[in-house]
This record gives structure tokens, C-alpha cells and sequence, in this order.
């Protein structure tokens, strides 16, 4: 793929699938988190490629398609009720 910058200098630009890119290092890594995700983890995959937060762009978020493990859900709603009663009785 071929862009024009603002400077109306051309740059190259390409992409890959969060599939071709797993184990992978990028320098910069642009994904979306939505309905275009089509496999479970697909988007941990692709911001794991990233070499640092700096270097990692999400665009189009949609929280809904995350998907979480059971057992986080879990632990995520046991902290909830916790914060809830004020961190009294701490199990």
C-alpha cells in the first residue's frame, strides 16, 4: 500500500495479520479491538508484537469484544465486591 503524507511525499505502508506476526517484535503496531476481530486472543497477540506502549496504537476500541478467561472474570468480580465493602475482611 502506497500514502501520501501531508508533506505530499509518498511512503510505503504495510500490514499483516495478528496470525503472521505472532512471536514477533514490531517497532510499531497499530490494531483495532472490535468486531473485526474474529479468534479469541487475536488481539492480545497483536499488542504483544509491540516493543513497548509507546509503540502501540489501538484504534477502533470497542471494550465488548474483549474477551476475558473465565477465572479473571472471576477474580475481577471477587475485587469488586471487596472495593464494595470497603476492604473489610480480606480473604
Amino acid at each position: 500500500m502506497t500514502r501520501i503524507n501531508d508533506g505530499q511525499n509518498v511512503e510505503n505502508a504495510f500490514s499483516l495479520t495478528a496470525h503472521k506476526v505472532q512471536g514477533l517484535a514490531l517497532p510499531h503496531v497499530t490494531t483495532s479491538v472490535n468486531k473485526s476481530l474474529f479468534a479469541k486472543g487475536q488481539a492480545y497477540v497483536a499488542m504483544s508484537c509491540a516493543t513497548s506502549w509507546q509503540n502501540l496504537r489501538i484504534i477502533n476500541f470497542d471494550y465488548n469484544y474483549l474477551i476475558s478467561p473465565r477465572a479473571a472474570l472471576n477474580k475481577n468480580k471477587r475485587l469488586n465486591a471487596i472495593h464494595a465493602r470497603g476492604f473489610q475482611n480480606l480473604q
